[in-house]
């Protein structure tokens, strides 16, 4: 068994263990925690189980390769046989005639004598420590020989490559420099006409789009009204950053694009709820203008989920029972419908779930999925707060909400998307009553939720991000980069250098060096590991 291998090599070696996690000196057998085991895990890779159940079938002790290197390589093993206080060095202090220090080593380890042949093979060994040695100078001195010739010739070369790569850039400088003034020139032209663009629609197209918007309201229409919900803590996994802004917005950053999990803290600022608005929002930032981070701007989520805590009892979360959903828009396939089916994150890792909720080819604008509580909530205690979680795992790609804002309602109608209520605010005023703030603030939102003036932006943010380095260049300059490298040492020379470093170590004491090579090689002998 492992544990009685393990400590068996303590014994013959008289060696503290040193089990991280366990008191210096306590022995394999002793510990209760199977998770407990050596640096390099030398206890489960000699089968010990892990104990998850009473059954001690659960025990490997097949002899299988993993074993057998964990013994040949064991950090473990080699501490036990090298440590400068145990057995084995006391008995190269105290034995000065090496055919007796051969016997106590064999006596310690296989509980016998050694033979005669024994005897006189590791003595045969032991006397050609200091010709190996020798001969492992000899290389050495040798390779480094052949390898300052051979680095002078390398070093040559390079120069020849560096000065020609310097020669390609300044050549080919001038062409590049007309190029790029070209290339600058026609990107200030594209900017132009998308700024034109932009400013045609908002001055000359926009204002009629936004009276005959206003003209066909009724009261009706926006009786419910949905409220920001401002989170104090925003988090994701999978290496994306979370950015909570004034406005309520979350915009999502960093990563690299991969399957997340956000989860949003939020103080409760009004009641009742009837249902909660998942609003996924374009932003200039985002490679593909959003709502999702990917460059295509679709967005998938997989679970949509609300639990809230009560002051009274912070610890005790209760789940939110969501019962209905509606969005603006589905993706055939990927209905809104899918992110509250029950299964929820924490069964993410059972089983594969693909029913989730997308935009699809309505991607780079803004869109609205509202869900509907199965009761509505009641909060009495500022301290309450509540938790959403956005799951973005779609299996077949990334597809993290890019930019998005919750929003919630007590209408007894929540699934209808209705207006802001800062919005519903303002239209139910005569337009003569509204101040100049109010005005920018109404046709700003309504600005952002028009399809054309959305794909004129995303045009214009295109036109001005940075444009592609030129390809031909990159590749001169890093040409110049891989010449500048200096000539690195062969790495069978450095290899060679490293083991004539150790040679010398144990050379100055080779006494001692052979000891532990020998019972090395008798603690990896089959009469050793078959006698426990």
């Amino acid at each position: 068994p492992a544990e009685v291998l393990f400590d068996s090599v303590f014994a013959v070696t008289e060696s503290i263990p040193k089990i991280p996690g366990a008191k210096p000196g306590m022995r394999a057998a002793q510990l209760a925690d199977a998770k407990i085991d050596t640096d390099g895990s030398f206890l489960a890779n000699l089968g010990r189980p892990p104990r998850e159940s009473a059954c001690e079938c659960e025990r490997q002790n097949d002899v299988a390769l993993s074993g057998i290197m964990t013994l040949l390589n064991s950090s473990a093993i080699a501490e036990a046989i090298g440590d400068p206080d145990n057995a084995i060095a006391k008995l190269v202090s105290s034995e000065a005639d090496d055919q007796s220090l051969i016997k106590e080593i064999f006596l310690r380890v296989f509980s016998r004598h050694p033979s005669e042949e024994e005897i006189s093979l590791v003595a045969d060994y032991w006397s050609r420590i200091d010709d190996d040695h020798n001969a492992l100078v000899a290389q050495l001195a040798d390779r480094e020989d052949q390898w300052m010739v051979k680095k002078a010739e390398l070093e040559k070369d390079r120069l020849i490559a560096l000065t020609k790569a310097q020669a390609d850039v300044v050549d080919y400088t001038p062409r590049h420099e007309r190029q790029k003034a070209d290339a600058d020139a026609a990107q200030k032209q594209r900017i132009a006409a998308a700024e034109k663009a932009l400013y045609d629609f908002e001055v000359n197209v926009l204002p009629k789009l936004q009276d005959e918007w206003i003209g066909g309201l009724t009261i009706d229409r926006f009786w419910t009204t949905w409220r920001p919900q401002q989170p104090v803590k925003a988090s994701a996994t999978g290496g994306i950053n979370l950015e909570v802004s004034d406005d309520a917005s979350v915009l999502a950053a960093g990563g690299p694009i991969a399957k997340t999990i956000y989860t949003l803290s939020i103080p409760v600022q009004s009641a009742p709820i009837s249902g909660f608005m998942l609003e996924a929002l374009t932003h200039d930032s985002l490679a593909g203008f959003g709502p999702g981070l990917n460059p295509n701007g679709n967005f998938v989520v997989t679970e949509f989920e609300v639990s809230y805590t009560m002051a009274a009892s912070p610890k005790t979360v209760i789940n939110v029972k969501l019962v209905d959903a509606r969005a603006d828009h589905n993706q055939n396939g990927f209905d809104v419908k899918n992110p509250i089916n029950g299964i929820g994150s924490r069964h993410l890792n059972r089983a594969r779930n693909d029913k989730a909720w997308a935009v699809g080819s309505q991607a780079r604008r803004p869109h609205w999925a509202r869900f509907k509580l199965k009761e509505p909530l009641i909060f009495d205690d500022k301290g309450d707060a509540f938790t959403v979680k956005i799951v973005c795992r779609y299996s077949n790609g990334d597809y993290p909400l890019g930019r998005f804002r919750i929003w919630t309602t007590d209408s007894p109608e929540p699934l209808d998307i209705g207006l802001p209520a800062q919005i519903a605010g303002i239209l139910s005023q005569a337009p003569a009553l509204r101040s100049k703030e109010h005005d920018a603030l109404l046709t700003s939102w309504f600005r952002d939720q028009q399809v054309d003036y959305l794909t004129k932006r995303f045009e214009w943010v295109k036109q001005t991000r940075p444009l592609p380095p030129d390809p031909k260049m990159q590749q001169l300059y890093l040409a110049v980069g891989r010449a500048e490298r200096p000539v690195k040492d062969d790495p069978a020379l450095v290899q060679l250098r490293s083991d004539v470093k150790y040679s010398i170590e144990q050379s100055a004491n080779r006494r001692l060096t052979a000891a532990q090579d020998l019972t090395w090689a008798l603690i990896n002998n089959s009469a050793f590991l078959f006698k426990n």
